[in-house]
Formats: C-alpha cells, sequence, structure tokens
C-alpha cells in the first residue's frame, strides 16, 4: 500500500498517516506501507514520530507530484477501538507540537474527530493536505467495528455533508428547510397525529423492532446481496460496479421494506382496512402481500393507464386478495391514484390505515417511510466494507417520490460519497414530455407537503411522461429537495431510448432483468462508470426487477412477446 508525498503535505496528513500505520500493524506485515516523496522536513517528522519502523521510505520517489488516494482499513475488535483512537489522536499531538504547535488543528481533531472516545475516525482524502470530513464513520458490523480511511471525494457535493445533521430533520412540524409539512384537510389532521405519535412510540419500543426485522428477514428475504457486475464494468472499461439487489426481495422490489413497517403499525393502532396507491404496481403488490400475511383488508388505487402497461402487477394483487380500483381521471397515471386514495381516506378515516408507498406527502410520511428503507443503506455500507475495505466514490439510485433514494443515500448522507438521483427525463425536457422536477419544476404544494413540482405559470400541475410508471410523477420527495438545494445530492435525468438500451445491456450482460425505474439509475451509472478511474467505487440501487415491464418493453421494441 502506496503513500505517495507531494509538494506542500502538511502535518496533518502526516498525523493521519501515523494513526493508520498504529492501527494498520495489527493486520498487515512489516514493510508494507510504502511512504514515498517525502522532503527533508517532513523525514524529520517521520522519524520523530518512530513512524520509519513502521512503514517503508522510500527514496528513489522524493519530490513526487501526485498524491496516491489510498483507503486504509483497519479492523479492529469492539474492546480495541478506544486504543486505537488514542493512538491516532496522540499521533496528532505530538505533530502538532513538532510542527510549532497549531491550537487549531488540534482542536479541530477533537471536536470533529471526538477521537478520545473512540466514538468516530477520520475519512480522509491525500490530495497534498489533509482533508477531514468526521461523521458517524465507525460502522457496526456483527460483533466487529470498522475503522476506515477513505478518500474524500473532490466534487462540492461531498463537501457538503461536514455541516450536516441528518438525524435533525425533519422538524418537530415535518419540515426539512422550507419542503415537507403539513397540507391535508382538517379531517386528516388528526389521524396524521395519531400515525406520528404511534410511530414515535414504535420505533423505540423493542418489541416492534424485533418484530420487523423478523419480518424483513424470513418474509421479504432480507439482507439482499450486494453484487459486482464484472461484466458490465468490463463493457464500461472504468469504475468497479456494484450492484444492490433489492430486486431479490419478496415481490420484487424494495417496497415491502416499507409495506411491513406500516403493516405492524396499523396493527398496532387497531385499523384493519388498508389502502395504497401504486403507479408501477410494485407499491401495490407489496401491500397486498402484507395485508394478506396479517390478515388485513387490501383496496389499492391505481391509474388506468398504470393498470394496463402493468396488468401483471394487477393480477398479482388481486390473486392476494385485494381490490385494485382503476382511476379514470386526468392522466389516469399515479397523481390521480393518490388523489383518490387521500378522498376514501378522508372518508373512512377512523378504521383505515393509509399505506403510502413513497418518501413525500404530509408528515409524518416523508420521515417514516425514509427510516423503513435505512436498511438499504445500512447493508451496503457494511457489505461495500466487507468487499472492498472503503466506502463507494459514488452512489446512484433512481428518483419518482424517492423512497429507494432516500434509503440508500441516508447512511451516507455526513460521509465522503458522491450521491446522485436519476428522475425520469421521457421523451426530452419539454413541457408535458418528462417527469424531471428539478428540470424547470417551481416550489408548490402537492398532496401533502411543499416541495419542487412540475407545475405552469398559474400553478396547474403539468402533464408528465415516463416510460416507467413508477417515475411518472410531478412531485419529489421533500428530503431530496432539501439536500439539493445544499448541494450534498446532485440529479440527473435519463430519457425513454437511454433507459430501453440499458435495459436490455443489463440483461444480456449480467442476466438481470432490472425494473424500467431502476434502469433509469443504471443509465446514468453506464455514463459515469466509463467516465471515473478503474480504482473507484460505484454502486447502483437496482430498486426492482424487470418483470413487470418485459411486456410493455416488447410492444416497444416491435417484439412478439407470446
Amino acid at each position: 500500500m502506496d503513500f505517495e508525498a507531494c509538494e506542500g503535505m502538511d502535518s496533518t496528513f502526516l498525523g493521519v498517516l501515523a494513526g493508520s500505520a498504529l492501527q494498520l500493524r495489527k493486520t498487515m506485515p512489516r514493510g508494507s506501507l510504502v511512504l514515498s516523496g517525502l522532503n527533508e522536513r517532513n523525514r524529520e517528522l517521520v522519524g520523530n514520530l518512530g513512524l520509519d519502523r513502521l512503514l517503508t521510505v522510500d527514496d528513489t520517489a522524493k519530490g513526487a507530484a501526485k498524491v496516491d488516494e489510498t483507503t486504509a482499513l483497519a479492523t479492529t475488535s469492539l474492546s480495541d477501538d478506544v486504543v486505537a483512537a488514542r493512538e491516532v489522536l496522540e499521533a496528532h499531538r505530538n505533530l502538532i507540537e513538532a510542527d510549532g504547535g497549531n491550537a487549531t488543528k488540534f482542536k479541530d481533531v477533537i471536536n470533529l474527530c471526538k477521537l478520545q472516545l473512540g466514538e468516530n475516525s477520520p475519512r480522509i482524502c491525500a490530495q497534498g493536505r489533509a482533508h477531514a470530513l468526521f461523521s458517524n464513520p465507525i460502522c457496526q458490523s456483527g460483533d466487529r467495528r470498522h475503522i476506515v480511511f477513505a478518500p474524500m471525494a473532490t466534487t462540492g457535493d461531498a463537501s457538503a455533508s461536514a455541516t450536516l445533521d441528518r438525524f435533525s430533520l425533519p422538524d418537530d412540524a415535518g419540515h426539512f428547510g422550507p419542503y415537507g409539512g403539513v397540507y391535508v384537510p382538517e379531517t386528516l389532521i388528526t389521524a396524521l397525529k395519531e400515525l406520528g405519535e404511534a410511530y414515535d412510540v414504535a420505533r423505540k419500543d423493542e418489541g416492534y423492532i424485533k418484530e420487523l426485522r423478523h419480518h424483513l428477514k424470513e418474509f421479504a428475504g432480507r439482507p439482499t446481496e450486494l453484487y459486482f457486475a464484472e461484466r458490465l464494468t468490463e463493457h464500461c472499461g472504468g469504475a468497479k460496479i456494484y450492484l444492490k439487489r433489492e430486486d431479490l426481495l419478496h415481490t420484487g422490489a424494495h417496497k415491502i421494506n416499507n409495506a411491513i413497517g406500516q403493516a405492524l403499525l396499523a396493527i398496532r393502532m387497531g385499523k384493519k382496512r388498508i389502502i395504497a396507491e401504486t403507479g408501477a404496481g410494485q407499491h401495490g403488490v407489496a401491500t397486498a402481500a402484507v395485508c394478506a400475511k396479517f390478515g388485513l383488508k387490501c383496496r389499492v388505487y391505481m391509474g388506468a393507464v398504470d393498470m394496463e402497461r402493468q396488468a401483471l402487477n394487477v393480477c398479482r394483487m388481486r390473486l392476494m386478495g385485494a381490490e385494485v380500483i382503476g382511476v379514470e381521471a386526468g392522466q389516469k397515471t399515479l397523481k390521480e391514484a393518490i388523489n383518490e386514495a387521500m378522498r376514501d381516506w378522508v372518508t373512512n378515516v377512523r378504521e383505515t390505515h393509509y399505506i403510502l408507498g413513497s418518501a413525500l406527502g404530509s408528515h409524518p410520511y416523508p420521515m417514516m417511510v425514509r427510516d423503513f428503507h435505512r436498511v438499504i443503506g445500512l447493508e451496503t455500507k457494511d457489505q461495500i466494507i466487507k468487499a472492498e475495505g472503503r466506502l463507494p466514490d459514488e452512489m446512484i439510485a433512481c428518483v419518482g417520490g424517492g423512497s429507494n433514494a432516500i434509503g440508500f443515500f441516508f447512511e451516507f448522507l455526513q460521509d465522503p460519497v458522491r450521491l446522485i438521483g436519476v428522475e425520469a427525463g421521457g421523451r426530452g425536457i419539454t413541457r408535458g414530455d418528462h417527469a424531471a422536477r428539478f428540470e424547470g419544476g417551481k416550489l408548490g404544494v402537492l398532496q401533502g407537503c411543499k416541495t419542487y413540482i412540475l407545475q405552469d405559470a398559474d400553478g396547474q400541475i403539468e402533464l408528465t411522461h415516463s416510460v416507467s410508471a413508477g417515475l411518472d410523477y410531478a412531485a419529489i420527495g421533500p428530503e431530496h429537495a432539501f439536500y439539493r438545494d445544499q448541494g450534498r445530492v446532485n440529479f440527473a435525468y435519463a430519457c425513454d431510448d437511454e433507459v430501453m438500451e440499458v435495459f436490455q445491456l443489463v440483461s444480456r450482460l449480467e442476466g438481470i432483468i432490472p425494473a424500467l425505474e431502476s434502469t433509469h439509475a443504471l443509465v446514468h451509472g453506464v455514463k459515469r462508470a466509463k467516465e471515473m478511474g478503474k480504482d473507484e467505487l460505484l454502486i447502483i440501487n437496482l430498486s426492482g426487477r424487470g418483470d413487470k415491464d418485459v411486456s410493455q418493453v416488447a410492444k416497444l421494441l416491435g417484439v412478439n412477446a407470446q
């Protein structure tokens, strides 16, 4: 493992290097760390620290101009974490004293790292000087913890994470900055308050958490695999591509995580009738499945256009006992299905719980749906560290309302990882032809919350289009809007023709048929992988499988599906 010095490398970087060496000596052979390109002053500091006994100093590479962004992974037992952390802190202290004293840097190290408590460890980008981003980097993995030193992204989006506190959002009123909130008829205020209170109690209840985890494992099939897409990686010729396989879950998508969580809440609240909306049908199928399992009455609202293009999922819902109601109003897609579900809820609020399927709507839904999907990111973080010894450089997910994406991203919001959501570009970015809210959308209120919405100058909701029913929606989840404003999550879009091409590409190269929604993320992932270096890691969330889309794709391609 090589650490290459460069002009102007400061004592802070050497302090981090010292800590890395002290930790890595437990897991790596002596001399396996190589430090090159040192000037005389830094060589003296290395000698003072005794680092020359821990790593090999290469005299042949003096004056090297570039820093090798190397990730050092140290796995120590839980009891050793505090000891290792104190060693890092002591290494920093020695260096700062040797460097004439730098109280500000030392204070920052103590305040930001809290290393003396063993709570956190720095993730470091070695690019001439040490840039540190500190927050929640010790990741639980069974009975061990991983202390990770990872390269920090060079783009501004990851640096924004230094000031974020992901657990502070939403506030008590359900706001993510200017977004979110509660915008519903008075009839639903009591129901939302009851739901919020029930969820607040449940998420602190060990019995509820244990039951949820049990069903996620036994019924849904968690954990899902993190899969190295070897042939797709070879095809792109750049970054190493991993797929988070949410498509392997029971019912075929990530939606089952939230459906189980909310069904258990409904039972706790004594609600025996469940309603839901669905676009691509995956949330409807997940809701129908949990209602069948727990003996709950189920009604699902679905736009007539979506029922036609997702006929397989309509059949699956009905086989599991759900009543599927076609919605003929408006554009006959997801927005209209949500409208009808909300009308039903207003009418039958006393005995009915609405299992909303995405991270949008009124508080507490965006928070609650996010929390039920956090398992995606938690598993991903643990799996990539086990597979590669470090965090990924970039993560990509498709974004409709945003449930899979926020669950995938949340555990990485305060880590030095680039996060990209991919919206539906449809036929192109012209009015009525797409569903990319950040390409022409404006702040507004739709179906319970304030967020970015595709609307005209008079505030009327514009028509949307996407080849994927699940992304064909005029608004985006409020938490995504907030993190986009903060520069923490970037957004791109993929058009229908690109989606069709990559749908076939991934099917042929990997033997995995992705959902059209997930394929939007794959489109951008293929582009980015080609632009990234071979030493970089890219994870794409494969949020659902494409069985439901095969007939539609065959029709669009002019292929006989019989």
